[in-house]
């Protein structure tokens, strides 16, 4: 068992509440839990218990077994004198301690514990697959409004960041956070360090031709340090090695670059290519972005250039083929880097009008098609749109895979409703009550 399953049953009191005595033999009544504290020191903060007629407010921390207490060394850490109460699951050591222990051990509803291990023990990506179905509605749509705002704030947040670092230059800021996004997983690093190697200053310089914009990003990419007899690529070299001269660009590696696993409409090189023309055709693309009624279009990129038509990757020919970006790229790149940063642009210079364009986008751009989404659809828990589909990643990607049920507003449905019938569950019902 682990211990925040704990946790969730002192901060709910999900516990049998009559008759509860310390380890010592004292009455005690919870007036209040406390507030979980997600810092160092004890789990619940402030909490007001009374102990036979005296009532007290200060911390208690939790613990599986007593013995914990001195495993993590508690006794050493000054956070920790402020404690009131211990409480623990099993009291395992008989020792003198400078509070009271509460054991839980007896009085916590068998069936909240027999929800929690088969949650645990559920060998499917989603662990309430099998309750899912018989949540309620509104609780599905509460929960993932509050996900999806959960996950635009993350997004917000990682901004916020790259802006700092980047002096609050927003343009730049926009192209690394960018970059993240055109390279996938895979590439998401080079991309990065790409922008943070060549500021869009210089983009914008050249951004009238489309020779020298193919020549530096490809150039600093590392893409044309090979020795090549393809007559173009020789032609951006030549171009990029002037124009490394006149601005003092060192190149990043390209053995950053990864191509393994990737489709080759998704290759980086041809990423980069794409990336030319929508400077080309758009810069400055923040303050674009930030007006344009449909930012989508903006991404919607088609390689007219015959040598990109005929290439994959640099000096590599393959058969002809068109290679515009798309609308499913456009869209993925509105809902994944649009929309965010529309919000953190609009927070900082103080404009709502940015968020609520943001929130506008997600709710009316398709969703996403990807197997998180098919997954939870086969679930009863269809995506109807980009505000929806980014809410189910948010819940596979930080509550499902991490086992984090106790956090979930699924699994607090799960194990908080006692009296609650899952149909799924009316066998292994019985089995408890016999």
């Amino acid at each position: 068992m682990r211990e925040e399953i704990l946790h969730f049953i002192w901060q709910h009191k999900a516990f049998y509440p009559l008759g509860l005595q310390t380890i010592e033999g004292q009455t005690i009544e919870i007036i209040h839990s406390g507030q979980p504290n997600y810092h160092d020191g004890p789990d619940f903060l402030m909490a007001k218990i009374k102990i036979d007629n005296t009532t007290w407010v200060g911390h208690v921390e939790i613990h599986l077994k007593t013995s914990d207490w001195f495993k993590h060394k508690h006794q050493q850490d000054r956070n920790y004198e402020n404690v009131i109460l211990h409480v623990v699951l099993q009291h395992d050591i008989v020792v003198e301690m400078p509070f009271p222990t509460l054991q839980l051990m007896g009085k916590i509803p068998p069936i909240l514990l027999h929800r929690y291990q088969k949650l645990m023990n559920n060998q499917n990506p989603v662990l309430c697959s099998h309750y899912l179905p018989e949540i309620p509605n509104i609780i599905k749509q509460k929960w993932l409004e509050r996900l999806m705002v959960e996950r635009l704030q993350r997004k917000t947040g990682e901004i916020f960041q790259l802006l700092e670092s980047s002096k609050q230059d927003w343009e730049m800021t926009f192209f690394r956070f960018l970059g993240r996004y055109l390279g996938g997983r895979q590439n998401k690093s080079a991309f990065e360090l790409l922008f943070t190697t060549l500021h869009p200053k210089i983009l914008l310089q050249h951004a009238d031709n489309l020779h020298q914009l193919e020549a530096l990003l490809l150039g600093q990419a590392g893409f044309l340090e090979e020795y090549t007899q393809d007559i173009y690529l020789t032609q951006l070299k030549e171009e990029y090695l002037f124009l490394k001269h006149k601005y003092q660009l060192i190149a990043i590696p390209k053995f950053m670059w990864k191509f393994k696993g990737i489709r080759p409409q998704a290759f980086p090189s041809l990423r980069l290519a794409q990336l030319a023309i929508l400077i080309h055709k758009h810069f400055p693309i923040l303050q674009k972005l930030l007006h344009h009624p449909s930012p989508a279009q903006i991404f919607n990129v088609n390689l007219t250039n015959i040598y990109w038509k005929e290439h994959y990757y640099p000096g590599k020919k393959s058969v002809q083929k068109n290679k515009s970006t798309g609308k499913d790229f456009g869209n993925m790149i509105v809902v994944n880097v649009v929309a965010p940063f529309l919000i953190a642009y609009g927070k900082i210079v103080g404009n709502e009008q940015f968020i609520e364009k943001s929130l506008h986008l997600l709710h009316n751009s398709p969703m996403e098609q990807n197997a998180i989404v098919r997954l939870f659809s086969l679930l009863q828990l269809p995506a109807e749109n980009a505000a929806h589909s980014q809410s189910t990643i948010q819940l596979y990607e930080n509550y499902c895979l991490k086992k984090k049920c106790v956090e979930c507003a699924f699994g607090h449905r799960i194990l908080k409703e006692e009296k609650t019938n899952f149909v799924c569950e009316e066998n292994e019902i019985a089995w408890l009550a016999s």
